[in-house]
């Protein structure tokens, strides 16, 4: 201990910068830390449901919805689907239920689905619909008539 205190002594000006240079290496890494851990808080999740009874294709009225996706961004679910009518007739289906299940069958949300005007013959749209919060849980959807409520 001796030693250490007269090595002091007879090197001050050393002393003194070896001590900054370890009060700025522990400032750096403290201040790594906090920029790595609050760039992950800043970085949006994207969760995409990927459940076959999610993804999968279904078919209301002639109506067949493809290309699903059901992804959860910010706090908000959006679901997109193509709809193509397979109809020899034009479908004047224009709103529809979307129903998002858990697997024990429970009903957890129902999206309005809306297709717009009057669909004709083989014409494909793209309809999208959002919602506040998270269903990557849900296990799969029915697509149903509309109904208000």
């Amino acid at each position: 201990m001796n030693k250490i205190k007269e090595f002091i002594k007879g090197h001050k000006t050393l002393s003194i910068i070896m001590a900054v240079l370890i009060i700025l290496i522990i400032i750096l890494i403290i201040v790594l830390c906090v920029n790595s851990s609050s760039d992950k808080k800043l970085k949006p999740e994207v969760i995409t449901n990927t459940n076959e009874g999610i993804i999968k294709e279904e078919n209301y009225n002639g109506l067949v919805f493809n290309n699903i996706s059901l992804i959860t961004e910010k706090g908000y679910t959006t679901f997109t689907a193509s709809v193509t009518n397979t109809n020899n007739e034009v479908s004047n289906v224009s709103d529809v239920n979307i129903n998002f299940y858990d697997k024990n069958d429970n009903l957890i949300m129902s999206f309005r689905g809306n297709i717009g005007d009057s669909l004709s013959p083989g014409e494909t749209r793209t309809i999208t619909s959002s919602t506040k919060g998270n269903l990557n849980k849900v296990s799969y959807k029915t697509i149903t008539e509309y109904t208000q409520g």
